[in-house]
């Protein structure tokens, strides 16, 4: 729910647009004159809010009950805000004479929108946050590559974020990662630091965890602390498209278990242990960074699990059978991460799970694999934040959680 001084400002907006929305729709003149035959008032009122209605229930329907592309619910406020819109642009067409009204309700909804849809999925927390002071210098390879020191801000080392292809080489078509380079990484080439590859969520990119995630920041205030040591952070694509959801099976496992790793460290000076490194994300990411450890237990020291599901899905568990498995359970039992913590150990793995503390469904399926991964052998943590399945949550969690991930890499 909304609550607060900006959410405040935002329920303002929307209430603010509706009203001159309803407005407009109720003082415009019909289409054919003032006694003509275009729709009379109470019919113009009646479309227009059965319009914006019934599409909101259409979209709500086809993304939530039909197609499932995201893997997690939509928070109904979403749905219910741009709906709002919709109201604001059929009285638009609508409010034949009193355009004007309708046009400042169309603007003043969806700033309302927009900034409704920020507050369930705090991807800008604050203005500043718009345009942040930089915590590295953005880069491509060619000019990384050239680079002999660390870059600087303000009379300050700070590290480097790297665009650099991680190509997969198989049906898994792989998008651009993001890697953050710490300042000893020139100062001390000698040191091979430990990586941390995080995988965003669905739908999501490379590029959030950077920009709504702060992973840079994160890294930058460690480092900071810790006279430019930091691990190197590794966004990498674990969906192949913004809506994708191979549920981290095949390919996609492959890639994010073996093949962007490899690069990884063909690309970059790091630690050659990869029992010091540690795979994690958020939501989806975070599902296939324990679906890696338990299916590939050599492939990572540890892992962080923010907010993810119980297990792989689709939506439901019978599409996520049928389509990912070919409709083998056994098959999903061999792969899942429940059934494997069940039956196997994990000695020498360890791992943190963090969920928001009003996100229920992570919540509960987060405290279960924590004791699951703690009876098969793993070092594991649970905690929760306030926030629900936003990046308010991710933020505090992995900041909450970089020392873990810096001593498991043998920094401190």
């Amino acid at each position: 729910m909304l609550g607060g001084a900006a959410e405040v400002v935002v329920c303002i907006c929307l209430a603010l647009g509706v009203l001159l929305a309803l407005v407009a729709l109720a003082t415009a003149r019909a289409r054919r004159g003032r006694q003509g035959h275009g729709p009379r008032r109470g019919r113009r009122l009646a479309l227009a809010l059965g319009s914006a209605a019934g599409v909101t229930v259409l979209v709500w329907l086809v993304l939530e009950v039909v197609w499932k592309p995201f893997g997690e619910p939509t928070s109904w406020i979403v749905y219910a805000v741009w709906g709002l819109v919709l109201l604001g642009l059929t009285a638009l067409a609508l409010a034949a004479g009193r355009r004007l009204p309708a046009t400042v309700a169309v603007v003043v909804l969806v700033l309302g929108a927009l900034g409704a849809t920020n507050v369930v999925f705090q991807q800008y927390p604050t203005l500043r946050s718009l345009h942040p002071v930089p915590a590295a210098k953005e880069m491509d390879w060619a000019e990384f590559k050239a680079t002999t020191q660390p870059p600087q801000e303000d009379g300050r080392d700070i590290g480097a974020l790297v665009h650099v292809d991680l190509p997969s080489g198989t049906d898994f078509t792989a998008r651009q990662a993001l890697a953050y380079v710490p300042p000893a990484y020139w100062h001390s080439p000698q040191h091979r630091l430990p990586v941390l590859m995080l995988m965003a969520g669905n739908p999501g990119s490379p590029e959030q965890w950077f920009d709504s995630g702060t992973a840079g920041e994160t890294a930058d205030a460690w480092q900071a602390a810790h006279d430019g040591v930091s691990p190197i952070v590794v966004s990498v694509d674990g969906t192949g498209s913004l809506t994708g959801n191979p549920g981290c099976t095949g390919a996609s496992r492959e890639y994010v278990t073996d093949t962007a790793p490899d690069l990884i460290a063909r690309r970059f000076r790091v630690d050659p242990d990869r029992s010091h490194w540690t795979i994690g994300g958020l939501s989806y990411g975070g599902t296939c960074a324990l679906q890696v450890v338990t299916n590939s237990p050599d492939a990572f020291g540890s892992f962080l699990d923010f907010s993810g599901q119980a297990e792989p899905s689709l939506g439901d568990h019978a599409r996520t059978v049928a389509e990912l498995f070919g409709g083998d359970e056994a098959a999903f039992r061999a792969e899942n991460p429940a059934d494997l913590l069940k039956a196997k150990r994990y000695d020498g793995i360890a791992g943190r799970f963090v969920a928001g503390s009003s996100d229920h469904e992570a919540t509960a399926a987060l405290k279960d694999l924590s004791r699951a991964a703690e009876q098969a052998g793993m070092d594991v943590g649970y905690t929760e934040v306030p926030g629900g399945h936003d990046f308010g949550v991710w933020r505090a969690a992995l900041r909450g959680n970089f020392d873990f991930v810096a001593q498991r890499g043998g920094l401190e």
